[in-house]
């Protein structure tokens, strides 16, 4: 499957899920037109707030600077028992090339995440999205590894939902 006005292969279900599941998280990309658009959004950022993380924490996730929760009774990382103040569930603002079939959001997160390939961390992980997206099983969720994420400073991971029947709890 292709995009009409640019030539770019869309990817489809299984193209996802494939790519997710082998951690060849590099093919994914965005089509030219959305990357421009996200290129000339990040430079438009980055000259009226600083920094792209200045902006996200202050207008996308309405955080304090401070990404780092002060109460000691939370726990270190997230879980699927983190406070809904703690992070943010929202359709992606400029996502990768993929069939319209598919919804990608990103979860953005005030604790770090533990590594999701872990099936006790992935088990959990699985839990949320499962609360988050009542009735639809068909998820993927995946962090980009250090040199593929555009925002480095602010925890967040990426969930590919497929065919969903409704919106999640929190956006």
């Amino acid at each position: 499957m292709t995009l009409e006005n640019e030539n770019v292969d869309v990817h489809t279900w299984e193209d996802v899920k494939e790519i997710v599941e082998s951690g060849r998280l590099e093919l994914f990309y965005r089509s030219k037109s959305e990357q421009l658009r996200y290129r000339a959004y990040r430079e438009r950022i980055k000259k009226e707030y600083g920094s792209l993380d200045n902006y996200i924490y202050q207008n996308v996730l309405n955080w304090p600077k401070e990404s780092s929760p002060n109460d000691s009774s939370l726990q270190e990382y997230f879980s699927s028992k983190i406070p809904s103040t703690h992070y943010n569930l929202r359709l992606n603002d400029f996502p990768y090339t993929i069939d319209s079939s598919i919804s990608h959001y990103v979860l953005w997160s005030r604790l770090p995440f533990r590594d999701p390939n872990d099936r006790n961390v992935k088990d959990d992980i699985n839990l949320f999205l499962k609360e988050n997206f009542p009735g639809n099983e068909e998820w993927l969720f995946f962090i980009n590894p250090p040199q593929l994420q555009s925002i480095k400073n602010i925890w967040h991971g990426h969930i590919f939902v497929r065919d969903i029947p409704n919106t999640p709890n929190k956006t």
